[in-house]
């Protein structure tokens, strides 16, 4: 948020663990955050002039679809911003009270710490890339594996009968990485 992120002194006093950015210009920038709140206006202005914040949402659903986003906003009546903004996990005004954003996080958390959910995003996205199901569904079983096994390395050692892009594999690897560690702590 170019702003003061909303309540941000309520959500840390109540034990959330939020560092607010000003901006971002490059989207490698959130690789160490499972949860992003991202502002749709005053940020993002060097990855998409028109679009800022809904575009960084966009793209980081793209290349993290594991990771939670809950994007906000103060305005929410320009269809081509609610169009981008549409593969956010959530999208609350920025005048919400803070139960509505202490909700957010809380149902955010729970999701990305819900490693079926967690696959059935990845599952989609890999489907998406033209993933053939029958690769997908060795990769299921061995995320069924390392889930049970709370072993992450159970899943990729799969990686040569994968078959997939150097891309789509760095993203399985920090799926799992995530998933497996959410396990492990709780």
């Amino acid at each position: 948020d170019d702003k003061n992120v909303p309540f941000l002194d309520i959500l840390q006093n109540n034990n959330y663990n939020i560092k607010q950015h000003n901006d971002i210009s490059d989207l490698r920038d959130i690789i160490d955050y499972d949860i992003i709140l991202c502002d749709i206006k005053g940020i993002g202005d060097k990855l998409s002039p028109v679009l800022q914040g809904a575009h960084v949402v966009r793209e980081i659903k793209k290349l993290y679809p594991f990771k939670q986003v809950i994007a906000y906003t103060a305005t929410q009546s320009e269809p081509h911003i609610m169009a981008a903004l549409k593969v956010a996990d959530d999208i609350i005004p920025k005048d919400a009270d803070e139960g509505k954003w202490i909700e957010a996080l809380d149902t955010c958390i729970k999701n990305f710490a819900d490693p079926v959910r967690q696959w059935t995003r990845i599952r989609t996205q890999l489907l998406g890339s033209n993933v053939s199901t029958k690769t997908v569904a060795y990769m299921e079983n061995n995320f069924v594996n390392a889930v049970l096994k709370k072993n992450g390395t159970i899943f990729l050692s799969g990686e040569k009968q994968y078959n997939v892009s150097k891309d789509i594999y760095d993203v399985l690897k920090g799926f799992v990485s995530g998933v497996i560690v959410k396990i492990l702590i709780g």
